[in-house]
C-alpha cells in the first residue's frame, strides 16, 4: 500500500513540521509525494525530504516523487541541492 503526502505551496519552517508530522505517521510504507503545488523550498523542509528520502530508500521502501517537480527543482536548486537527491530509485 502506497501513501501520498501532497506537499504545500510554501514549504517554509511552519510547514516543516507538519511535513515531519505526515511523514512519521507514514512509517513504514511506501510513500509517494506529490509536489505539483510547490513554489518555495526552506532549507529545514529540504532536509526533512532528504532525510526522508535516504530512510526510506534504507528500508527498502518506495519514495516517490510526482506530479509537476519544477517548483521543487528550483527550490532545491537554489539551496545549492538536485532533485535526484529525492528522486533516485524512483521507480520502486
Amino acid at each position: 500500500m502506497t501513501s501520498t503526502i501532497a506537499l504545500k505551496p510554501q514549504l517554509d519552517i511552519e510547514y516543516t513540521r507538519v511535513l515531519w508530522a505526515a511523514l512519521q505517521a507514514e512509517r513504514g510504507k511506501a510513500v509517494t509525494i506529490e509536489c505539483t503545488a510547490v513554489v518555495k523550498v526552506g532549507v529545514l523542509a529540504a532536509q526533512v525530504l532528504l532525510v526522508a528520502a535516504q530512510k526510506w530508500r534504507s528500508e527498502n521502501l518506495a519514495f516517490r516523487l510526482s506530479g509537476s517537480r519544477a517548483g521543487l527543482d528550483e527550490g532545491l536548486a537554489l539551496l545549492g541541492l538536485n532533485i535526484s537527491m529525492l528522486s533516485e530509485g524512483d521507480a520502486k
